[in-house]
């Protein structure tokens, strides 16, 4: 009987966790907005990946670009797939507590059987005073103390 080396032990097990990864993160190790983030994050924050999807892609396609959608509401004549908290805003801060109160925004995409999607609606900035946008992109909605977006990483 041969023995495994070492190296080969953990090529092995690498390559476990790798396929576990893929299977996590929707079989995608990226998104387009040219970060190389996995669908773990939340790619609907990024306007890029929004811009890249368009009429009469697939289903598949679009979560490829998206990930999973937070709610799906199938009608009669057409499936429309919600993407909860793309993105959110701080609008007012109280002074006294300092507790931020604000607004999320999110995004659909609207699709038929044999057409594709029909239909996009990016998320789309707030009107009214904006104190700044929350960076759902690195920490997702939940997380504590979420920080304003970078001048760096814009919608």
């Amino acid at each position: 009987m041969k023995s495994i080396s070492m190296k080969k032990t953990i090529a092995l097990i690498s390559i476990l966790f790798s396929a576990i990864a893929l299977v996590a993160c929707n079989g995608s190790t990226g998104n387009n907005d040219g970060s190389g983030a996995s669908l773990a994050k939340a790619v609907c924050t990024s306007s890029a990946n929004w811009n890249a999807v368009g009429l009469g892609m697939s289903l598949s396609e679009v979560q490829g670009i998206l990930g999973r959608p937070g709610e799906t509401t199938v009608t009669t004549s057409s499936t429309v797939y919600a993407y909860d908290s793309c993105r959110g805003f701080v609008t007012s801060v109280d002074e006294t507590t300092g507790a931020s109160s604000g607004t999320d925004v999110s995004g659909s995409v609207t699709w038929v059987g044999g057409r594709g999607v029909t239909a996009i609606n990016a998320p789309i900035r707030i009107t009214g005073a904006v104190l700044c946008e929350l960076d759902y992109y690195n920490f997702p909605k939940g997380s504590t103390n979420t920080p304003c977006r970078a001048a760096n990483n814009p919608f």
